[in-house]
């Protein structure tokens, strides 16, 4: 198999990478990382960063200081929504701790002030999940769009 067929290949295998993903998907990119709103939230402020360079495991990653700058703009986007807001970031690197694709990523939750539950007790028990339907799906990612415009 050539590389060309290999990189098509992978990039076919990819959560991340189809172009429908990144098209339907993608909030913004920055120094070489996409940022996407998933197709099923564990709530409304649930983010997915991962670099551009296909890798599986993130100390593989050479621009991996990149994610500070990034996760600044983030979180500085929300704070002028929400002073007291927070955010925690997770991975899971390797199929032991949990990660379930071949593309390395983290996952952002914002954390504001009047959040009715925690993100972690949605993680761990997905009956308080509440379904987003596609229209509000729709209008949270391009809220979100207006709000990530990144501007060096």
């Amino acid at each position: 198999m050539t590389y060309i067929n290999e990189l098509i290949r992978m990039l076919d295998d990819c959560e991340f990478c189809p172009f429908e993903i990144i098209e339907n998907q993608c909030l913004c990119v920055y120094e070489g990382f996409c940022l996407i709103y998933p197709k099923k939230p564990i709530f409304k402020y649930h983010f997915i960063l991962f670099p551009i360079q296909h890798d599986q495991m993130f100390h593989k990653i050479n621009n991996f200081f990149e994610i500070k700058d990034f996760t600044n703009k983030i979180f500085s986007a929300f704070n002028k929504i929400d002073a007291d807001c927070g955010y925690n970031i997770f991975s899971n690197n390797g199929s032991k701790a949990g990660q379930s694709g071949t593309h390395a990523h983290i996952h952002i939750f914002i954390r504001l002030s009047d959040e009715e539950k925690s993100p972690y007790d949605l993680l761990n028990n997905s009956s308080l999940r509440q379904e987003m339907n596609r229209e509000e799906w729709v209008e949270n990612r391009d809220r979100f769009r207006k709000m990530f415009v990144v501007k060096d």
